[in-house]
């Protein structure tokens, strides 16, 4: 909770405990990018198009590692491919949340790829907010194991998906109508 790294904030550090977050990182990471490119008078929007790739492929990295580490399960379920797990004693089957984030990422990755080929005036980075976000959505709903608080009946992380989701919808949009006003001028 906020309050316990409040009153003991070097416990922020101790990774070894886990607590790694997706979305902490990325958004960390992206104001860090964000300055760098500022402060190197670099195009944050090309750099982000360059590594919206490598991120896709390393999310579904890192949700393959949580399926072989028993977190971020999901739900109860009766499908045939249903998982259980070492740590849950009744070995009641789940939805393989993390397997589910592992193939739409991948999918999410050949696409770039094939845009990236092919593309005019679309962002790379901004499918890749997008179709992440929509994909963190569908996870969330079928995850079972604590994530924090929820708000409105949305976890956090939820909450981030849909704020990333605008976010991509508004430069997507940004982008189509920039390309299409430099086409009009020719």
């Amino acid at each position: 909770s906020p309050e316990f790294y409040m009153k003991q904030p070097r416990y922020i550090l101790y990774f070894w405990n886990g607590g790694f977050v997706f979305y902490g990182g990325f958004i960390g990471s992206m104001l860090f990018a964000g300055a760098y490119t500022l402060i190197k008078k670099l195009s944050f929007l090309e750099w982000a198009d360059f590594f919206a790739p490598i991120i896709a492929v390393g999310y579904g990295l890192g949700r393959g590692s949580c399926f072989l580490a028993g977190c971020c399960y999901g739900k109860f379920c009766s499908l045939p491919w249903a998982v259980s797990f070492d740590w849950d004693p009744q070995k009641l089957p789940r939805h393989p949340t993390q397997l589910y984030a592992v193939f739409w990422e991948l999918m999410v990755f050949c696409l770039l790829i094939f845009l990236e080929r092919r593309r005019k005036s679309v962002s790379i980075f901004y499918v890749w907010l997008l179709l992440h976000s929509i994909g963190r959505l569908i996870m969330e709903h079928y995850r079972d194991d604590f994530r924090g608080a929820d708000y409105a009946g949305l976890s956090i992380s939820s909450w981030i998906s849909l704020l990333l989701f605008s976010v991509a919808v508004a430069g997507l949009s940004y982008k189509h109508l920039a390309a299409s006003k430099r086409f009009n001028k020719a």
